[in-house]
């Protein structure tokens, strides 16, 4: 073989490693890139039947159609919840147990493929939904800071690719926005990121009647504990209100409350203006209660739980925002944890039986239904001894 023709042959397989290592750059990079967009799916608990103790909870991913399920966290000693997706659809963040307390969760995120899974704090938060900022740059929770401590103050917390390790004595990157000897719990951002809703018990020392729904500015790059404007929305809804939150165009909050003439303390789902004023009763039920509500990404309809304290089950309900057309969309199957699709059309949640003296139910599935309250279809769950929960649609659409 002259010279000349083996040049041509080193030359023909040079350019095809060319187009091999394009190509694989091409394929990584539109990948990364589809990550950096936000990834559609349903994140969610599960946990099979080998574990008759339950103990073990793991946060996977589904197909919205429930096809192609994976185990993100993929930890077979924690006990990991309440997934939550980052507005730009990127990230999960969830709670689980704490390894550097000792007691209580522990705050975690995730890049929405399981990848870069980190701790953001060593405080030890409250079990509720990790709230996070509109621009997806900040979580705000409420955290103790003892086991014998029952004061909650509210945090924010920068979401850094950096994880907290047990040696480090002080967090980065976190601040306190509450300062009262009073718990403060259930934080919720305003659509602009510039002001957070959340629930103080700082006055009940005086009336007695429960916590009250609070509203304080914030500003987003520069926070700091100074409780700027802080507002008292609601009064003297003994127990008082729960779950504050607000709605996409940023003008009303909705939340679960107790009207005083209410003789056996059932909650009934309400909404307010803002600064407090113009509070509406939606639901207005005699004997059951009504919690959690969540807003529909359109702003037009509001999806909670509604059921009897007195009997197993739940159910998963929708009204629109002004009190009209309330519908029972989980009556058949019983239903917990509602989650919006982002074109507001499907809620997603888990449906199981709900023992007395247990806080787990008997058996869950994750099943997906349409506002109108049909094409039900079961995404995963199939036995008994199946257990699923908490599920979180993404809002990538």
């Amino acid at each position: 073989m002259n010279t000349k023709k083996i040049a041509t042959i080193k030359l023909s397989i040079c350019s095809a490693m060319v187009v091999i290592l394009t190509m694989t750059f091409l394929f990584f990079n539109d990948l990364s890139a589809d990550s950096k967009r936000g990834v559609q799916g349903i994140a969610f608990v599960g946990i099979t039947g080998e574990d008759e103790e339950l103990l073990n909870r793991q946060i996977y991913l589904m197909d919205t159609d429930g096809k192609n399920i994976r185990n993100l966290t993929n930890n077979k000693s924690d006990i990991e919840e309440l997934p939550s997706w980052s507005p730009d659809g990127t990230q999960i963040a969830f709670v689980s147990n704490n390894p550097i307390s000792g007691w209580g969760w522990g705050m975690y995120i995730m890049d929405a493929d399981g990848q870069n899974k980190r701790q953001l704090t060593t405080l030890s938060v409250e079990y509720t939904h990790p709230a996070w900022s509109p621009d997806s740059k900040k979580i705000a929770f409420s955290s103790r800071t003892s086991v014998d401590n029952h004061d909650n103050n509210i945090y924010v917390v920068d979401v850094t690719p950096d994880p907290i390790t047990p040696s480090q004595q002080t967090d980065i990157n976190l601040t306190r926005l509450t300062n009262d000897p009073a718990s403060a719990k259930w934080p919720s951002w305003s659509p602009d990121g510039k002001k957070i809703a959340f629930l103080s018990w700082r006055h009940d020392k005086i009336s007695k009647s429960g916590p009250d729904i609070y509203v304080m500015d914030i500003v987003p790059d520069k926070l700091e504990l100074v409780e700027k404007n802080l507002i008292r929305l609601t009064k003297n809804m003994a127990p008082g209100p729960h779950c504050p939150a607000w709605s996409p165009d940023g003008k009303r909050i909705a939340f679960a409350g107790v009207s005083p003439d209410n003789p056996d303390l059932h909650r009934d789902l309400y909404i307010m203006d803002t600064d407090g004023k113009n509070i509406k009763n939606l639901t207005n039920t005699a004997k059951y209660s009504e919690e959690h509500p969540i807003w529909s990404p359109d702003g037009k309809m509001i999806a909670f739980e509604g059921g009897s304290p007195f009997e197993e089950g739940k159910n998963v309900y929708i009204i629109d925002a002004d009190g009209s057309n309330l519908r029972n969309l989980s009556s058949k199957i019983y239903g917990m944890s509602p989650s919006w699709s982002p074109d507001s059309q499907w809620i997603v949640f888990h449906s199981g039986v709900v023992s007395f003296g247990r806080d787990l139910p008997i058996y869950s599935a994750i099943c997906k239904i349409d506002i109108n309250g049909k094409n039900l279809k079961k995404l995963i769950g199939s036995t008994q001894k199946d257990y699923y929960q908490s599920p979180d649609w993404s809002p990538v659409k």
